[in-house]
């Protein structure tokens, strides 16, 4: 990815093709999107991306085809992918790592890899959020942490096809006995 600099790769053009090449990686502090594009881009990510907390390793608008083939990792509170427009198209066979906002009508994900939330900043209880369809690949994670009060969710407005593994992750705690 060239053109990335301290605030990340932005840009308000369309028919964009952007490749995060393997070895390469595109990181950015608090609050700021590492990857940031308008519309009718195609976004492929063989290397890694980090944002810092509040802020978005990839935030897209509309129509775009965002392709993990790597890691997209979010600090506290942050989000993996964001997207704020509609008919975005999002293939996981990497690590999503950060809550994962799919906001807006007919936005999917296709997940032949991890979506998890593994930075402590991040309360227990986030929701990842898909304004479409979800599918989970039969090799596929979704990782979900549980304490006493709360647990990580998907909400998912279109049609969710499960398969795969869910892996809970019980955080510390105090639990009574049950039977």
């Amino acid at each position: 990815c060239s053109g990335a600099d301290n605030n990340g790769f932005n840009s308000a053009s369309t028919n964009l093709t952007v490749d995060v090449l393997s070895g390469a990686s595109v990181s950015v502090g608090n609050g700021l999107g590492a990857i940031g594009l308008s519309s009718g881009n195609t976004i492929t990510n063989d290397g890694s991306i980090a944002d810092g907390a509040l802020g978005s390793g990839i935030l897209a608008n509309a129509n775009n085809m965002i392709i993990n083939n790597g890691s997209i990792i979010a600090g506290a509170n942050g989000f993996s992918i964001q997207t704020i427009g509609t008919g975005n198209t999002v293939i996981n066979n990497g690590t999503l790592d950060g809550i994962l906002s799919l906001a807006g009508a007919n936005n999917s994900i296709t997940n032949w890899g991890l979506i998890t939330i593994t930075n402590a900043g991040t309360p227990v209880g986030a929701s990842h959020v898909v304004g479409g369809d979800y599918i989970q690949m039969s090799w596929a994670t979704l990782a979900s942490r549980v304490n006493t009060a709360s647990a990580d969710t998907l909400s998912v407005s279109g049609t969710a096809t499960l398969n795969g593994t869910l892996r809970i992750t019980v955080q510390p705690g105090l639990y009574g006995n049950s039977t």
